[in-house]
């Protein structure tokens, strides 16, 4: 997920979406996040209010009626899985060996079990999308051949990418101007204990 919102604003409207979201998408469970998460460990009357609110949020919303939309990400989810258990009846010894194959390969993890050919990041939708699959039994990315390559800023970016889109509404409602640019949010200050 990356960088958690900052201010109680976005924070509670990520978990406003993402309730919505569970609903429109039929899940039976959904991790609950606080205002508080992006500081520190929250309060039990704190988990008690997010909890309620996503509950009120999911009884309210109605879901969506179209259907959705195919991302690929089912089929992406089936191929990963198929080609992991193919390796190996038992499910513990088929991951450590999709691991060292580089069948399965989590972008960005430094394990040593992983091999690190896969490089992801956020497309100007704001999903989440393949730069390159290493060796996962993925279809290649359609990126133009004179994309750079990825930089650890742009790591920096897309792990911000949740908080910034949360977080700005939040700052320029309070500000009353637009909020710090993409490169700013790093430096902003912890809000007041206690807020």
């Amino acid at each position: 997920m990356g960088v958690f919102p900052r201010t109680p604003a976005g924070a509670s409207s990520l978990l406003v979406d993402s309730a919505r979201l569970a609903v429109d998408g039929g899940a039976a469970r959904l991790i609950v996040k606080t205002t508080a998460e992006a500081h520190r460990i929250p309060t039990i009357a704190e988990n008690i209010t997010a909890l309620e609110q996503a509950a009120r949020t999911a009884e309210r919303h109605d879901p969506d009626p179209s259907p959705p939309q195919d991302t690929g990400m089912y089929q992406s989810a089936r191929a990963l899985i198929e080609a992991t258990l193919e390796l190996n009846p038992d499910v513990g010894r088929a991951l450590r060996l999709a691991f060292s194959c580089g069948c399965l390969d989590v972008p960005y993890c430094l394990h040593a079990d992983n091999r690190g050919q896969a490089r992801s990041y956020i497309d100007s939708d704001g999903r989440l999308a393949w730069a390159t699959v290493g060796a996962m039994p993925l279809p290649r990315p359609h990126r133009p051949a004179d994309t750079p390559a990825a930089k650890s800023s742009d790591l920096l970016t897309a792990l911000a990418y949740v908080q910034r889109t949360y977080d700005q509404p939040a700052l320029e409602s309070q500000a009353g101007h637009p909020a710090p640019r993409a490169e700013e949010f790093s430096q902003l200050p912890p809000p007041e204990s206690g807020t």
